[in-house]
């Protein structure tokens, strides 16, 4: 069964907090599964980023399935395919098919991206209002 690490980024200035359910990191990104809870949705929302490992560019990736098993969980994207397990993962470009090799990361990664996913959050949150 996969380990769900969680990281709470409370800001002063917002009512939101963010969590991160997966972290996997290769040599040029980090692809994270977050929990954005805000006032709005108290339930929160799930959200797939992919975060440059000099931490200047962050994309959405445009989740459209899932599938979990207790060994494998498989993300279907509009971008291409990540299929991952409690080590390591891999992820399938759609439209170049590269493939991209990915380890599963854990609270010392998450507190070098809090300040980079409290900016990314609130400055969407921004741009909703």
């Amino acid at each position: 069964m996969l380990h769900i690490r969680t990281l709470a980024l409370d800001h002063p200035y917002l009512t939101n907090s963010v969590s991160c359910r997966y972290i996997l990191e290769n040599t040029d990104h980090y692809l994270i599964e977050t929990n954005n809870v805000t006032e709005e949705d108290a339930l929160g929302h799930s959200e797939w980023l992919k975060v440059s490992k000099d931490l200047q560019k962050i994309e959405a990736l445009n989740l459209r399935a899932i599938d979990s098993s207790r060994e494998v969980e498989e993300r279907f994207f509009e971008e291409g395919y990540l299929k991952f397990n409690v080590n390591t993962g891999i992820f399938i470009e759609k439209f170049n098919s590269g493939q991209h090799q990915y380890q599963l990361k854990g609270p010392e990664i998450e507190q070098l991206l809090l300040p980079v996913l409290q900016t990314y959050f609130s400055n969407s949150r921004a741009i909703l209002n």
